[in-house]
C-alpha cells in the first residue's frame, strides 16, 4: 500500500505541469509497471487519450491542456515528445491571438515518421532550441520565432497588428525585430514613442506575484509618461546578460531589476562591474546591504510581515507557532543577508515578546519524498505545532494532503499562514491567510522615482500587510 501511495504521489507531481497528461514511459519513471497500465485504466483511475498517453482525473480543459496533449502524443518510438506548438497555436499562447485555430498547430522534425491520429495540423520544419521555450509539456516556439513563421502565412497589416502587440505586451524588442528583419512597417514609435523617455524592466512576468508586480509597474510607469520595454530571464532561450545587452541598444532612461534575477552570478558581476556605464538603476525586492551597486532599492519589510503575521497568530490563541522554511545553501554572511533570515528573525522576535518559548522550524527540501515523510512527522510529533507560518504560499500548499493524511482540520487544529498572497492562499478548497508583500506600492515607488529624477539612489521601505481569509471555514 504505501509503494501505491508513493507511486501515485510522484505520478501526481510529475503530470501536475502537464495539465494531468503523462505517457506510458513516464507512467514506469513513476513506478507503474507496463502491465498495470490496462488494470488503471479498466479501473478507472486514468483516462486513455491515446495510444501510450493517458490523463489522471481531476483536471480542466483549456487551451494549453490541450497543447499538452498533442505535445505528449506527438512523441518517438522512445517516448521522446518531438513535437512544438507553433504558427498559430503559438501566436495564441503567447497572447497575440485571441481565437484559438481550428486545429491545434504544431512543427515536427522532417525525419518524424510515427503516424499521428487525426485532431491537429502538423508541420515539418527545423528549429533551434534557442528558437524554443519550455513550460510542462508543452515546448513552443518564442515570440519572435513565431512571428517569423507567421508571417509568410497572413496580410501585412495582419502581420503589423500581431507585431504591434508583442512589442506593447514587452515579449519582443524592436531590436530582435531589426535583427530578424521583421521591423517593415513597423517603427519604434509604434511601441515606444519618440522622444518618451524609455524604462527597461528587469524582471520574470509569469506567475501571481511576478505577473502582479509586472502589470502595476507597466500601468504606474504608462500614467507617469513613462514606456516600457521588457526582458525576461525566463524568456528568450538567451542568457540574460545577451538579452539584456540586446535590448540596450533602445538606449533606456532607466533600468528596473526584479530582486529574483540577482541570484544569477554573471549577472551580478556584470552589473557590478558595468554600473558606472548604465542608466540610472532601480531595484525592486532587494536591500542594499544585498548588494552593494549605485542604485534605487525598493526593500521590503519581510521581518516586519513575519513579526506581525506572527502577533496574530498568537492573538488567535496559538501556543506552539512553527516556521516552514526552504532549504537554501547560504554562507553565514549570505544568510544575515538573505529574506529567510529577516523572515525568521521577526518570527523569533514575536515569540520572544509574547515571552513564548522558541518555535519549531521544518525545512523544505527538494526532495518530495522524503518531505512528506518529515513532515508527517513534523505535525504529529507529541509537541505539533498548532500554526505554521509559511516562507511562501506553493510550498505549504504542497503539504495540505500531508495536514489532512495526519488527520488534522485547518485551521481548527492547525492554522497556516502563507506568504506573497498568491491565488494558491485563495484555493475556495482550503483559503488561508498570506502576507500580502504589495505589489502595487513597489511599482507606483519606482514609477515615482524615475518620474523626479532627483529621487535617484534613495532606499524606500515597502511594508507587507497580512490579508486574513479562510479562519472560519475547516478544510
Amino acid at each position: 500500500m504505501r509503494k501505491s501511495t508513493e507511486n501515485t504521489l510522484r505520478l501526481k507531481v510529475m503530470t501536475d505541469e502537464q495539465h494531468g497528461y503523462f505517457t506510458a514511459a513516464q507512467a514506469r519513471l513513476a513506478g507503474y509497471a507496463s502491465q498495470q497500465h490496462v488494470f488503471h485504466c479498466d479501473s478507472g483511475k486514468w483516462i486513455r487519450v491515446k495510444r501510450g498517453v493517458f490523463r489522471l482525473h481531476g483536471y480542466s480543459d483549456s487551451n494549453e491542456s490541450e497543447l499538452a496533449k498533442w505535445c505528449l502524443i506527438c512523441h518517438d518510438t522512445r517516448s521522446r515528445p518531438m513535437a512544438t506548438v507553433s504558427h498559430e497555436s503559438a501566436l495564441l499562447f503567447h497572447g497575440l491571438l485571441d481565437t484559438p485555430p481550428k486545429l491545434p498547430t504544431l512543427t515536427v522534425p522532417s525525419g518524424f515518421v510515427k503516424r499521428i491520429p487525426d485532431g491537429c495540423d502538423l508541420r515539418r520544419g527545423i528549429l533551434r532550441e534557442d528558437e524554443t521555450v519550455t513550460k510542462g509539456a508543452i515546448k513552443v516556439t518564442n515570440p519572435l520565432r513565431t512571428l517569423k513563421d507567421m508571417k509568410a502565412f497572413v496580410e501585412a497589416e495582419a502581420f503589423k497588428t500581431m507585431t504591434c502587440k508583442a512589442l506593447e505586451k514587452g515579449i519582443v524588442t524592436y531590436a530582435d525585430l531589426a535583427d530578424a528583419g521583421l521591423r517593415e512597417g513597423v517603427a519604434p514609435s509604434a511601441s515606444y514613442g519618440s522622444g518618451h523617455t524609455l524604462a527597461l524592466l528587469v524582471m520574470r512576468s509569469e506567475g501571481d506575484f511576478h505577473g502582479e508586480l509586472r502589470r502595476h509597474m507597466t500601468d504606474f510607469l504608462q500614467s507617469s509618461g513613462i514606456v516600457s520595454a521588457l526582458v525576461d530571464p525566463k524568456k528568450g532561450g538567451e542568457p540574460l546578460i545577451i538579452q539584456f545587452e540586446r535590448a540596450l541598444r533602445l538606449k533606456p532612461s532607466y533600468l528596473v531589476i526584479g530582486g529574483e534575477t540577482l541570484s544569477d552570478a554573471q549577472w551580478r558581476s556584470y552589473l557590478t562591474e558595468r554600473q558606472a556605464s548604465l542608466p540610472p538603476i532601480v531595484f525592486l525586492d532587494t536591500a542594499e546591504r544585498q548588494f552593494h551597486v549605485s542604485a534605487s532599492y525598493i526593500q521590503i519589510d519581510y521581518w516586519r510581515g513575519a513579526y506581525e503575521a506572527t502577533r496574530w497568530l498568537i492573538l488567535q490563541g496559538r501556543k506552539r507557532i512553527a516556521l516552514h522554511a526552504p532549504t537554501w545553501v547560504y554562507s553565514p554572511e549570505s544568510y544575515r543577508n538573505s529574506v529567510s533570515y529577516d523572515f525568521s528573525q521577526g518570527w523569533t522576535m514575536a515569540l520572544e515578546e509574547a515571552g513564548m518559548p522558541p518555535g519549531k522550524k521544518f525545512f523544505d527540501s527538494s526532495d518530495d519524498t522524503d518531505n512528506e515523510r518529515r513532515f508527517l512527522e513534523f505535525i504529529t510529533s507529541p509537541d505539533r505545532p498548532d500554526a505554521i507560518l509559511a516562507e511562501a504560499d506553493f510550498r505549504i500548499c504542497r503539504r495540505i494532503g500531508t495536514i489532512r493524511k495526519a488527520g488534522l482540520r485547518i485551521p481548527d487544529e492547525l492554522m497556516i499562514v502563507g506568504c506573497y498572497n498568491t491565488s494558491l492562499s485563495t484555493h475556495p478548497d482550503c483559503p488561508f491567510p498570506s502576507i500580502s508583500l504589495r505589489e502595487d506600492e513597489m511599482a507606483r515607488i519606482a514609477a515615482d522615482i524615475m518620474a523626479d529624477r532627483k529621487s535617484t539612489n534613495s532606499i524606500k521601505t515597502v511594508i507587507p500587510e497580512l490579508i486574513v481569509r479562510g479562519v472560519e471555514e475547516l478544510c
